[in-house]
């Protein structure tokens, strides 16, 4: 019986602990929000979806050295161009982006830099390389 009782209390403590973890989450993720960022961003439309519920964004981009431009993509050219993203920052200046740029390389990074700089200098952005 005793065994019985104390089962039925470890139960309800834990079925207690299980029903306070949103509680939680909501108070770490509140606290936490800077560091969480949304991952491969890699359309306008997914940054809008989800902008209320991140703050910062991560997406892959590629730079195209014959146009010197960069465009949205992992692997290859989507066709989508960076500057709606620059725009959304432009708007949001609390907000960040990473740009994960998928084909940088000793040939390209120093054209590919100073037209980042360009980019950003045009709306009056700093640039923080990592």
């Amino acid at each position: 019986m005793k065994r019985l009782r104390l089962s039925g209390l470890l139960l309800l403590i834990l079925c207690l602990s299980l029903l306070a973890i949103p509680f939680w989450n909501d108070r770490i993720v509140r606290r936490y929000i800077d560091k969480i960022w949304l991952h491969r961003t890699n359309s306008i439309e997914k940054l809008h979806e989800f902008e209320q519920e991140y703050k910062n964004f991560e997406c892959d981009v590629l730079f195209l050295t014959d146009s010197a431009t960069f465009e949205i993509g992992h692997d290859e050219p989507s066709g989508e161009p960076l500057k709606p993203y620059l725009d959304f920052l432009g708007a949001n200046p609390d907000r960040e982006l990473w740009l994960d740029l998928k084909n940088l390389n000793e040939s390209n990074c120093i054209q590919a830099e100073t037209t980042l700089t360009g980019l950003l200098a045009q709306r009056e952005m700093s640039i923080k390389i990592n």
